[in-house]
């Protein structure tokens, strides 16, 4: 992207370098359609992002396609972008993104919401999708957060609500036609739309008219286009095996946060947990064959070189065949000291025997979600984990040779009572006198805490996340009730403020994006970072479109109004998650 004198002052100037092993480079000459894929996150995280492989594998696997990638620049080098009067480029061929004919976005967090203007901006891309012309890209988004897209609505021209492997091609195909026809992708762009809009799970925004109450339920939601569905139906894979995966893996030159191999076993999950966003969004349960996984195996390591594969899922212990998957995978890759690991276990599937099959790879640390303290608030959020299997894993964990787990909570859940924060110390520090009474010392805990958000298209989407002060004041009490106890057990909090700028964000409507451009231009950025959060940006931001942050954050919804992001169909009924909000607070 610049010469290296540019990148001597910058943190980490590999993140802007490219050149990476197996990076796909084309003949420019060859190319009849261009896309950049967008990460708003630095390239650490986004290339830690298995959906961006999968893409980048897909487009470029058709030979007058250039697919390339881009990620959003760390303060330092958006300084430099910024003094030296350059746009924010390609990393595979230094294109700047507004050349290309195509921009698809990742949305994984509503965080990162600042971090896709701040990639138009450096680009010198208009941030609204009526201001841009002909002359710029077509700008689209897919991603977890599209479940509810209508706060980012007006920066995007459509949103593929779902897996956007399934459509991706499709999607493609039509903008190149309409490219070769005018000259420029969007020279006729509500006629593209319009076309575009009638493949399954596209939501093109500016063909629909809202009006909301006051208690920011919809009134009104009318297709202003007689082609523009009144539900968007959500798009998924259908199955996994005939999916082809990512067969050219990347392998960048600095450390990122999940440097390794990662390999999709499934797809959704068994498990109805109410809180979780995730089930919805990756519904319904597609698993992939062992016969699959091996192959894809043996495929990333000859051309990574990775010494570790991790086995990705939602729930990667629930796979039918793990146990086959797993002793396969460690006697073939024996000779060459690869490890393969589970980020996703439950302690039912550790007692059954994958432990001891992990028991010969590098002890690094066991990771299990409770959730919360007690079986009470367990049965009410429906997290179906029994203590007593959760006690015998760790037993078997620690015989095996681990050292240290890791504990999620969350507090802010209806009903909690202080007993079910006390009762989060108990089992942390009944988990670690288990090793003591094993082998003299105890276990290392890190218990890491975050606030209930209620999400759209959960059962708890009715709900309200709890109060600021509330939750400070638990937060409080956890560490008063830590003292005496942190030489073994170390406990982390997941920051209040951010917690309430997700919130509001994630059940916002379109109004909302009057607001994060406000959040934007008073500097907000990579709002996910605890050194660049400015909450005082964000409820000004709010305040001054006649907005309280607080009320989007806290609000609880009504069981008969329509919500902000009912128009969205995820395969899971309504009337289903009205169900399992009234059985979890009866």
């Amino acid at each position: 992207m610049l010469f290296n004198d540019n990148l001597i002052n910058v943190m980490r100037p590999g993140r802007y370098i490219g050149r990476e092993w197996n990076v796909i480079k084309k003949n420019l000459s060859k190319i009849k359609f261009s896309i950049c894929l967008c990460f708003p996150e630095v390239y650490e995280v986004g290339m830690s992002n298995l959906g961006i492989r999968i893409l980048y594998n897909i487009l470029n696997s058709k030979k007058d396609l250039l697919c390339e990638r881009a990620f959003c620049p760390w303060p330092d080098f958006k300084e430099i972008l910024i003094n030296n009067s350059l746009k924010l480029n390609s990393l595979e061929s230094n294109i700047p993104l507004n050349n290309f004919d195509l921009l698809g976005f990742s949305l994984n967090n509503e965080l990162n919401y600042t971090n896709v203007l701040n990639m138009l901006s450096l680009s010198g891309i208009p941030f609204m999708s009526k201001d841009r012309t002909s002359d710029f890209p077509l700008v689209i988004a897919g991603g977890n957060c599209t479940l509810n897209p209508e706060p980012i609505a007006d920066f995007f021209d459509l949103f593929i609500i779902g897996e956007a492997e399934e459509v991706i091609l499709e999607i493609v195909k039509i903008c190149k036609r309409f490219k070769n026809k005018y000259g420029s992708v969007c020279r006729r762009k509500e006629e593209l739309l319009i076309e575009l809009c009638q493949i399954a799970g596209v939501y093109v925004p500016q063909f629909y008219h809202v009006e909301y109450s006051r208690d920011i339920t919809v009134k009104e939601f009318i297709p202003l286009k007689r082609e523009a569905p009144s539900v968007v139906k959500k798009v998924y894979v259908k199955n996994l095996n005939k999916n082809i995966g990512v067969l050219n893996w990347i392998v960048p030159n600095i450390q990122i946060i999940h440097d390794r191999i990662g390999i999709e076993i499934m797809r959704g999950c068994m498990h109805h947990c109410r809180f979780c966003q995730a089930r919805s969004y990756f519904h319904p349960l597609r698993i992939r064959s062992p016969k699959r996984i091996f192959d894809l195996a043996k495929k990333l390591y000859k051309i990574s070189g990775y010494e570790q594969i991790t086995l990705l899922s939602l729930s990667s212990s629930d796979h039918p065949q793990i146990r086959e998957i797993i002793k396969f995978l460690i006697e073939y890759f024996r000779k060459n000291g690869i490890s393969i690991s589970l980020p996703s276990i439950r302690p039912k599937n550790i007692t059954e025997g994958i432990s001891n099959l992990l028991s010969s790879q590098r002890k690094t640390g066991l990771t299990f979600a409770p959730e919360a303290g007690t079986e009470r608030l367990r049965r009410l959020i429906n997290k179906n984990i029994d203590i007593d299997e959760l006690l015998q894993a760790a037993t078997g964990a620690f015989k095996a040779g681990y050292r240290r787990v890791k504990l999620y909570f969350m507090i802010g859940l209806p009903k909690e009572e202080y007993e079910d924060l006390d009762a989060i110390i108990e089992l942390s520090s009944r988990i670690s006198r288990i090793r003591k009474e094993l082998c003299g010392q105890a276990a290392e805990i890190n218990i890491s805490i975050t606030t209930l958000i209620p999400k759209p298209h959960t059962p708890f989407q009715w709900l309200n996340m709890a109060e600021t002060n509330e939750v400070k004041k638990k937060q409080e009490y956890l560490k008063e009730a830590m003292q005496g106890k942190r030489h073994k057990l170390k406990i982390s909090f997941h920051n209040t403020n951010v917690s309430v700028i997700e919130s509001a964000l994630s059940r916002g409507h379109r109004r909302l994006s009057k607001v994060i451009l406000a959040a934007f231009n008073k500097g907000a950025q990579f709002d996910q970072w605890k050194e660049y959060c400015n909450f005082d940006n964000w409820r000004r931001s709010f305040s001054e479109s006649g907005l309280d942050i607080e009320e989007f954050a806290t609000r609880p919804l009504g069981l008969d109004k329509i919500l902000i992001w009912d128009f969205i169909d995820t395969g899971i009924k309504k009337q289903y998650l009205i169900e399992e909000f009234q059985k979890a607070l009866t």
